[in-house]
């Protein structure tokens, strides 16, 4: 199971710029938040991560009738950073709400001991639980759970469900300092600035290598 902050390299990267959170510009967020976790999602599928039923005798085995309620039983058509776009667009929120759903899927994780494994199968459902629990968390006003599984595309005793033990495995601890939202937000823009300046490196890289031609000698 791969942690966020390890693919953000909290632990190591000194970012050289920080994310001013309150002002910065949600499409651009979101496009960063849709990059990162689908990496995530890449990444959990390559490392073959162990399945629910081979938890059976871990000390979190009670967590495993909870991981699966957030399984579907295919990976939803819509990608990620549509699914983001959409929440967005009809439930608009700060961006500490969207950027905590960063420190609450590590939280998952290792508070499941492992159990929560995020990946296509269960990252839309996680993603739109997890934006109820923050949105009420955080926001003075927030929006019906009614309106939010119609924007998240599940029926609303469905989410009602997931809401529940999405804080149950959290263990209701929601509360994040302000300097761990700064580290997984200046982390977050660390990284992307890096991956779009590779991108960018290799595609100028790639437009130098001259077209072979064929010798007709």
């Amino acid at each position: 199971m791969i942690l966020l902050r390890t693919i953000l390299q909290l632990e190591h990267d000194v970012p050289t710029r920080r994310m001013d959170i309150a002002h910065y510009k949600q499409e651009d967020l979101i496009e960063m938040m849709a990059t990162l976790l689908l990496e995530l999602s890449e990444s959990n599928f390559s490392t073959n991560s162990l399945p629910i039923d081979a938890l059976k005798d871990r000390e979190y085995e009670s967590c495993a009738d909870s991981v699966s309620l957030f399984c579907a039983k295919k990976a939803p058509s819509i990608t990620i950073h549509a699914y983001l776009t959409r929440i967005f667009k009809y439930c608009p929120a700060t961006n500490d709400v969207f950027l905590s759903l960063l420190v609450y899927f590590d939280r998952l994780v290792v508070l499941s001991g492992g159990a929560v494994v995020i990946g296509n199968e269960n990252i839309h459902r996680l993603l739109i639980a997890g934006f109820t629990c923050a949105s009420k968390y955080w926001s003075d006003v927030y929006y019906t759970n009614s309106r939010s599984a119609k924007v998240g595309g599940i029926r609303l005793q469905e989410l009602n469900t997931l809401e529940l033990h999405y804080f149950s495995l959290l263990k209701f601890s929601l509360y994040i300092r302000l300097e761990e939202l700064q580290q997984y937000a200046d982390g977050l823009l660390h990284w992307y600035t890096k991956r779009q300046q590779l991108n960018g490196s290799n595609n100028s890289h790639e437009a130098k290598i001259p077209k072979t031609q064929d010798n007709d000698d």
